[in-house]
């Protein structure tokens, strides 16, 4: 799930960076496909899951992992 503060808006501060994800599970992706949705820019994923090293989420996002 994204993270959401009433109080502070974090996302505005990233609409302008190359944002990488960590953790390709189900939970990262669905943030990937949300942020794009938004207008934000995804530059990739990163996990400490060694069997998810070079796989590709390709049908969801687009990136190597």
């Amino acid at each position: 799930m994204m993270y959401i503060n009433n109080d502070i808006d974090y996302l505005k501060y990233l609409k302008d960076k190359k944002i990488i994800i960590f953790g390709a599970g189900i939970e990262g992706i669905k943030s990937c496909q949300r942020l794009i949705s938004g207008g934000y820019q995804v530059a990739g994923f990163c996990d400490n899951d060694v069997k998810k090293t070079g796989t590709s989420t390709m049908r969801d996002c687009g990136h190597v992992i």
